[in-house]
């Protein structure tokens, strides 16, 4: 297993791993080439980067995370969303639309919590439960570590469980819960860095 940070190239593989592995939640629900866009923007920002895991060729997992969620989402439509916009199938819905920006402006609301932000993680079916989440949250927290971060935070569906309790496993602990886009309830997780 080769876990490493990703570069550009990954952003494809990552935004079709992230469709196949997160079924709920509004970002799975955007085409993959602008979800790959999204990816791209992660990877390219100055305060984001994206862990991969690899094993052989196959990219098996992945975490992305970002040190300033607005300075991201002015970097994001300042250099993809035009590009972006024009790979959306021509069916794509206002309220699709306004989920996009409701999902970057969700942190403009959110002055009492930290500004770095685990965005998305997501392992292969067939490696799950083999340890590869914990061995890129370990490189995740260096990264994170380097940039100067000392608290970050996770925003995950309350229908999560699985994922809720790897969180609490992990050490995150629950800051407030909250609605996102409409009626769904989402909770904010915060983890301090040692």
């Amino acid at each position: 297993m080769n876990i490493r940070l990703a570069i550009r190239e990954h952003a494809s593989v990552v935004a079709s791993l992230h469709q196949q592995e997160i079924s709920s939640g509004f970002l799975s629900s955007l085409p993959r080439m602008f979800l790959a866009k999204f990816y791209e923007g992660i990877i390219r920002y100055p305060g984001g980067f994206c862990v991969v895991a690899e094993d052989g060729d196959r990219v098996v997992g992945f975490i992305a995370g970002i040190t300033d969620m607005r300075a991201f989402s002015k970097f994001f439509l300042r250099h993809f969303f035009l590009a972006a916009v024009f790979l959306l199938p021509r069916m794509i819905g206002i309220s699709i639309i306004r989920k996009f920006f409701e999902s970057l402006r969700y942190s403009q609301r959110q002055d009492d919590l930290p500004k770095a932000e685990l965005l998305t993680m997501a392992v292969a079916k067939d490696f799950q439960g083999r340890g590869v989440a914990k061995e890129m949250f370990t490189l995740f927290l260096g990264e994170m570590r380097a940039r100067g971060v000392k608290v970050f935070r996770v925003l995950v569906g309350e229908k999560l469980q699985r994922a809720i309790a790897w969180y609490e496993k992990q050490g995150f602990r629950l800051a407030k819960s909250m609605s996102v886009h409409g009626k769904e309830r989402s909770r904010i997780y915060l983890y301090t860095i040692s």
